[in-house]
């Protein structure tokens, strides 16, 4: 499922390629809503920010219903011009063959470097 959802609408950016994901998909990132529509929705507008990025799975790691991913993001940021290389940690839980829930962990200095939110001076230690 999880590996179908990297395939679908995070590399495709399209919000209709979201068919692995339940319609009352719960999102524990804080700042996108709970529902497919704004899992979709937002998926849709990073790749928009970032059309010739990948988020490359490196590591993944599963047990029963819960998975584990650790990607690694490229591209360049449409805005700018500007080189994006940032990581994130995902973490799903699967029912009934659907993603109904996902948290996520941002390399956040890396990626507001990319976007020119912050200084490339400082350093994540």
């Amino acid at each position: 499922m999880v590996r179908r959802l990297y395939d679908g609408v995070i590399t495709t950016g399209r919000p209709e390629d979201v068919d692995v994901v339940g319609e009352e998909h719960l999102q524990n990132s804080g700042w996108t809503p709970d529902g497919r529509d704004a899992f979709a929705g937002a998926l849709a507008i990073s790749r928009g920010a970032m059309p010739d990025g990948r988020a490359l799975q490196a590591h993944m790691v599963a047990e029963n219903n819960r998975l584990a991913s650790r990607s690694v993001w490229d591209g360049t940021i449409a805005g700018s011009g500007r080189a994006a290389d940032f990581t994130t940690l995902d973490f799903f839980r699967i029912e009934d063959g659907l993603i109904v829930e996902h948290g996520e962990s941002v390399d956040w200095v890396r990626a507001y470097q990319a976007f020119g939110l912050l200084s490339d001076d400082i350093q994540d230690a």
